[in-house]
């Protein structure tokens, strides 16, 4: 699961700081995102809602192109599912 949140623009959030939120929230640990995206804007829809799908696919679009750079480095990392960061 991917956290994606907005910051406030003096602000800084790491993702360890995020999940202890998150535990002092008594959110269950198997709700807790496994990654965080910091985002300067969403993508709406054209009912000015956040749009899921562009989300997902801008995640996906990412994390693609990390594996890519992983992989050149020799590096083998987890991969996650489309269908783990949203549920769309």
């Amino acid at each position: 699961m991917c956290a994606c949140v907005f910051v406030a623009e003096n602000a800084q959030l790491n993702f360890g700081e995020l999940k202890q939120f998150l535990l002092a929230k008594e959110i269950a640990k198997y709700k807790l995102p496994e990654r965080l995206e910091i985002m300067r804007d969403f993508p709406l829809s054209r009912s000015g809602k956040v749009s899921k799908k562009a989300l997902t696919e801008m995640i996906t679009l990412k994390m693609n192109e990390e594996q890519k750079v992983m992989a050149a480095l020799g590096v083998v990392g987890k991969l996650l599912p489309l269908a783990q960061i949203f549920r769309v």
